[in-house]
């Protein structure tokens, strides 16, 4: 996408990194919004789009990183997928198994809505169309992990290169673990130990939501994604990054936020809106470490 939009403009790829993810961000707004209001209200999806843009990281939206590409194609597969508009479901989940790791939990999440489609013997379900939606969007990311090995020449080029490059592997949360009890019991700088508490919100918060048993594509879909962000070893930083995307956390306060009074909701939310974005700016331009 950076290059097609260098190509089409002449900007470097720089501009170009920085075009495609803030209009990537813009479009990730309007199917929030669109998926959220169809799941519960227009109010919720409202909120939910807030508390998104809100969250300590999300300043990545506006930097050459792959959180706002990858929103706007989970949002538009599920959004697709609740519809039962499996061909545009797979055209969304597909380029969101090629941005990230988290595709993953995209093609998931499609192929659950297939199954209880199916098994649900909706008279609007055509089965092999969903059935279809589901391997392809599946097949996405193996289909990019595939592609590494070949050019690597390894069939663990992709991880290889993770690891040597950021010291990433699998290790089912246990730095994770390590980082957010050394910082919550001896932590002294509180940048590093705001850094932990994203970590803590999102299990939290997650737990909060499925209590509330939401459409389980979406509970899937947004615990693949913390799961993947958390479960392994990498900069401690770069965790509240990897979560903005799953959107399952911030599912309980966007329900409080539209049940609650204007007069209390908005002033919430807008707190919410400075925070992040002083937090943001903060890390930008004094710690200088987003990674």
């Amino acid at each position: 996408m950076i290059r097609l939009v260098h190509l089409a403009t002449g900007a470097s790829y720089g501009d170009a990194a920085l075009a495609v993810s803030r209009v990537a961000g813009a479009v990730a707004a309007v199917l929030l919004h669109r998926l959220f209001g169809r799941l519960y209200d227009r109010r919720t999806g409202l909120f939910m789009v807030l508390l998104t843009v809100a969250q300590p990281m999300a300043v990545v939206f506006g930097m050459g990183y792959s959180e706002a590409v990858f929103l706007a194609c989970a949002a538009g597969a599920l959004l697709a997928a609740h519809r039962g508009r499996w061909t545009v479901a797979e055209a969304w989940a597909v380029p969101a198994g090629l941005t990230r790791p988290g595709g993953l939990a995209v093609g998931a999440a499609v192929a659950l809505a297939a199954w209880l489609a199916i098994h649900q013997k909706q008279p609007w379900v055509r089965p092999l169309a969903a059935a279809v939606a589901a391997v392809v969007a599946c097949s996405a990311t193996p289909g990019y992990l595939l592609w590494v090995g070949l050019r690597t020449g390894r069939a663990d080029g992709w991880f290889r290169i993770q690891q040597a490059g950021w010291g990433t592997a699998l290790d089912w949360g246990a730095h994770s673990w390590d980082y957010v009890t050394d910082q919550l019991t001896g932590g002294t700088g509180w940048v590093d130990v705001s850094v932990a508490l994203p970590v803590l919100a999102a299990l939290g918060g997650s737990v909060l939501a499925l209590l509330r048993r939401p459409w389980p594509p979406l509970a899937l879909y947004g615990l693949l994604v913390t799961a993947l962000a958390v479960g392994r070893s990498d900069y401690p930083s770069c965790k509240p990054r990897l979560l903005v995307p799953a959107l399952l956390f911030l599912l309980p306060g966007a329900v409080a936020l539209a049940r609650a009074r204007g007069r209390v909701a908005w002033p919430i939310a807008g707190a919410a809106l400075l925070a992040g974005s002083w937090y943001g700016a903060y890390l930008l331009a004094v710690w200088q470490s987003v990674v």
